[in-house]
């Protein structure tokens, strides 16, 4: 990606200077790490850069140093290069670094900085297309563990109703309201014509069929989903099945008549 994140202190300004321009020389945007600022985190698509030196090693600020440059090192990418003798930080003591203690050969060992940050953006492509892919939480299914599984747990489709609808409750209830109206009817209304009374009779019995086939419907919809037992209750009922299975074998074996001589057919 070509984005260095160059980790120096304020001491070794001018080597630091000098390999930003060589760096910038060969293609790369190089932004400078603050000391001021208690040297920030790089950015999660920069390689850091750090400059090691005996004024790094000595600066009041060397631990913001050392945890910036263990925190790149963890997430491979970090670049550790030498200014000088100093010892190498403590934490980063295995980590090969590029040697850039010979002032005049700086031009050709920047290079080597080149050719390690061209390694970790390949081996951090590597991981990029050897990573799973993310879920989509917007199309994945929200619902809990088990509850797919269970067939009653299943979404009704839309455009369905939540309660059910009985025939037999609604017939019956509308003949009984079709009958008890034309009985009133011709008792009350005896002069009122016979397809008015049997059409206002047939209305009645519609509503009234309706309105039982629903609730009959509701009510034998409850009584059958009281019947199934909940997704919870099944392991219950699964483990204790070998218990009840033991109990039927020794209450059968306990009524077989006794054969002769005291042995049990």
């Amino acid at each position: 990606m070509r984005l260095i994140y160059l980790l120096a202190v304020d001491e070794d300004h001018a080597a630091a200077a000098e390999v930003e321009w060589l760096l910038g020389q060969r293609g790369y945007f190089v932004r400078r790490a603050e000391e001021g600022s208690a040297f920030p985190p790089a950015r999660p698509n920069e390689i850091t850069l750090a400059l090691w030196s005996q004024s790094a090693q000595a600066s009041q600020k060397q631990i913001l140093f050392t945890n910036c440059a263990i925190d790149a090192w963890t997430q491979g990418r970090l670049i550790l290069a030498r200014l000088d003798d100093a010892l190498q930080p403590r934490g980063l003591g295995d980590v090969e670094a590029i040697d850039l203690t010979f002032v005049p050969a700086r031009v050709a060992s920047v290079w080597k900085i080149v050719e390690a940050a061209q390694g970790i953006d390949r081996l951090l492509e590597l991981r990029r297309k050897d990573a799973p892919p993310e879920p989509d939480l917007a199309d994945s299914d929200m619902s809990g563990p088990g509850e797919a599984e269970h067939p009653a747990c299943e979404p009704k489709p839309k455009g369905t109703s939540a309660r059910g609808f009985s025939s037999s409750h609604a017939v019956i209830a509308g003949f009984v309201a079709a009958g008890a109206f034309a009985s009133l009817g011709f008792l009350s209304l005896t002069e009122a014509p016979n397809i008015l009374l049997g059409l206002a009779a047939a209305l009645w019995g519609i509503v009234a069929g309706t309105v039982a086939g629903f609730v009959g419907g509701g009510d034998r919809e409850l009584k059958s989903a009281a019947r199934v037992p909940p997704p919870a209750a099944l392991p219950a009922l699964a483990a204790s099945a070998p218990g009840l299975r033991e109990v039927e074998h020794v209450s059968e074996s306990a009524t077989l008549p006794e054969g002769p001589a005291g042995i049990s057919g």
